[in-house]
């Protein structure tokens, strides 16, 4: 940290200068107590090339570790990590940050020199996953061919656990070995936020397991679409071949990702609507909301 250091940073310092600004988001609809708020980088703003890939585990991958989970009987978990970029590998260049204005109210002259990718860096998730792939390898799991975020652990050439990780939240089940020399080791060495069992949501799946197998749906996610948002489109009158307006192809985009998020879940027998329907993005007519909005409210 810098006080009163704005004037003394050189040229090509200043220029390296980013604004910030507080983020404020509510992560659940159905729940007023889960607003947070974060401090971000403008990192929009940075010049130069910056690498961006962070792979996150693929559905077709979750669907092979709840299966393996299913067949071999152990019990399915999830964790995430507490500020999670901040646990990150350290940034590999210069950066520097000028505070929010409640701060420089204080502080005219501070600037924040970066250690770790906050959020709003176009490279935040890259340098958590980085740490993690490094932290994951040394405790002596590997990476599938397949998918670079879910990670085997084997003893004699059995795998005897799994995880798969998306951004900072981890899907994991295996024998108690893996939790003694795997698991345990990672909530001991990062700040972990919680632990979810038998019952719980992981990126949009809901989990639920007992000792008749694992249940998957989207429960929380079909609570929140807003049906009534898209009824615009049941009321609609006039020619099916008539293009949309506008405002009404851009509520027909988001009708079709709600679609495209269900069927990749719970409802692949309506994959061909969502494959059909989003050909139509852009140049979607009347009869194509009409449709879209029959099967999504089908669906939930």
């Amino acid at each position: 940290f810098f006080f009163d250091g704005f004037p003394n940073l050189s040229s090509e310092q200043k220029a390296k200068i980013l604004p910030t600004t507080w983020n404020i988001v509510q992560k659940d609809v159905n729940n007023p107590d889960s607003v947070k708020a974060r401090l971000c980088a403008r990192g929009d703003r940075e010049v130069g090339e910056v690498r961006t890939d962070s792979p996150t585990v693929s559905k077709q991958a979750l669907r092979l570790l709840i299966t393996r989970a299913a067949q071999k009987r152990w019990k399915i978990k999830s964790l995430d990590f507490t500020g999670a970029f901040l646990q990150g590998m350290d940034i590999d260049r210069d950066v520097f940050l000028r505070p929010p204005p409640d701060i420089r109210e204080q502080h005219p002259n501070l600037v924040w020199k970066v250690v770790k990718r906050l959020y709003g860096f176009r490279d935040s998730s890259r340098g958590w996953y980085l740490e993690f792939n490094r932290a994951m390898k040394e405790l002596g799991c590997e990476a599938i061919r397949c998918d670079s975020a879910m990670y085997v652990f084997k003893i004699d050439g059995e795998i005897v656990g799994l995880a798969g990780v998306h951004v900072d939240d981890v899907l994991f089940c295996g024998e108690p070995v893996f939790h003694r020399m795997v698991i345990d080791k990672l909530i001991n060495k990062y700040v972990i936020g919680s632990i979810e069992i038998s019952d719980f949501t992981f990126t949009g799946w809901s989990l639920t397991q007992d000792q008749h197998g694992i249940k998957l749906s989207q429960k929380q996610f079909l609570q929140q679409v807003d049906i009534e948002k898209f009824g615009r489109f049941n009321a609609l009158s006039g020619d099916k071949k008539e293009l949309l307006n506008e405002d009404l192809q851009a509520l027909f985009r988001s009708l079709v990702g709600s679609i495209q998020w269900i069927i990749q879940v719970s409802r692949p027998d309506k994959s061909y609507y969502g494959v059909a329907l989003a050909t139509k993005l852009g140049k979607a007519t009347i009869g194509d909301a009409k449709l879209g909005y029959k099967q999504l409210k089908s669906m939930i």
